[in-house]
């Protein structure tokens, strides 16, 4: 062989061994995604805990979409306030419109909802 083909060769070579090693660096950050993906998605079923029950009725809990996933969506800080905004608005309202224990309730699902953000 003469010594063009042999370089050609081994620039071949040496081509081939960076796509190997980027293939496995490849494999590597797509095995961290799917953790990091399940890990997140494990964390949104825990979150999901004060979703699956209603204080007071079940007139969201027949929406596809309830307000909270609405609110979730918005920016983090305004969901803090929202959460935050409506417990204190059942504690102070507590009885004016019904049971007072029911308020009390709805105001402790809104802060457990909360937690569960923060």
């Amino acid at each position: 062989m003469r010594a063009e083909e042999m370089q050609k060769i081994h620039k071949e070579l040496e081509e081939h061994q960076k796509m190997r090693i980027a293939a496995k660096d490849y494999n590597a950050w797509s095995n961290y995604v799917q953790q990091e993906y399940s890990q997140a998605e494990n964390e949104i079923v825990k979150k999901s805990e004060a979703m699956s029950r209603q204080v007071g009725g079940d007139h969201y809990k027949k929406k596809s979409c309830q307000p909270w996933d609405v609110v979730d969506a918005g920016p983090h800080a305004q969901a803090i306030g929202f959460y935050r905004w409506n417990s204190l608005k059942y504690i102070m309202r507590a009885g004016d419109k019904g049971p007072a224990r029911e308020d009390y309730e709805k105001a402790i699902h809104y802060l457990e909802k909360l937690l569960e953000i923060l």
